[in-house]
């Protein structure tokens, strides 16, 4: 059996040596072109994903900064909300002081007018006994009845508006005083005692004409009798 040559079959040995390195290098520039343009491929890739990792860092920066002020955020918050906390116990102690404050000056105000109540009525008391004392006074000094009409001194006709130990003093003074003179009166010149001291076992005193002081004068006795009277009467 006959062997072949394969280099008898190919086309190429038929072919010019010129054009099969023509052929070569044609080939050769397609695989040089091939090869750029995937390294041109591959640098546009590497640009990018260089791009790409320089804009996760910069957005991871922005998230660091937005982080740490998101947490400056958090704690000026977490400063105000401790801060109104503050502020509003500070009121509701200060709304507790004040309703303290106010129940005091209540409690302060109701004992002010009980106080007030209970000198009033000390004082009602007070010019209650002085009256009955002068009229006492008045009813033991057995004067005569007043006139109609008659002058009261001027700083005896108008009555204090409450009783002083000053009024007491002159109440009581002017008493004294009407007594010590109502002793010191003189005695009839006929000797005949009063109407109302007779002797016992003396009949009535007869109709004789008898010294008597005049209707319309009473002496400073009766002027004083009759001041404490009105003073008496004109008080409230």
């Amino acid at each position: 059996m006959e062997q072949v040559n394969p280099s008898q079959n190919d086309p190429e040995r038929f072919v010019d040596a010129g054009v099969l390195a023509d052929r070569r290098a044609r080939r050769a520039e397609l695989a040089e072109a091939e090869l750029r343009e995937r390294l041109a491929g591959a640098e546009q890739r590497v640009a990018e994903l260089e791009q790409i990792a320089d804009q996760s860092s910069r957005a991871r920066a922005e998230l660091d900064q937005r982080t740490a002020r998101d947490l400056e955020i958090a704690a000026v918050l977490g400063e105000a909300a401790d801060a109104v906390r503050a502020a509003r116990e500070a009121v509701d102690h200060e709304i507790h002081a004040r309703e303290a404050a106010e129940a005091a000056l209540r409690a302060e105000r109701i004992a002010r007018e009980a106080a007030e109540r209970s000198v009033v009525a000390e004082r009602a008391a007070r010019d209650a006994a002085t009256a009955a004392i002068v009229s006492a006074r008045v009813r033991s000094s057995d004067v005569q009845p007043p006139d109609p009409v008659f002058a009261v001194p001027a700083p005896l006709a108008q009555p204090p508006s409450a009783a002083t130990p000053e009024t007491e003093e002159l109440l009581a003074g002017l008493a004294m005083a009407a007594e010590r003179l109502r002793a010191q009166a003189p005695v009839p010149a006929d000797g005949v005692a009063p109407s109302s001291e007779r002797p016992a076992g003396q009949g009535p005193t007869p109709a004789a004409p008898t010294q008597t002081a005049p209707r319309g004068g009473g002496g400073l006795v009766g002027r004083t009798a009759r001041a404490l009277r009105k003073l008496r009467s004109e008080r409230p």
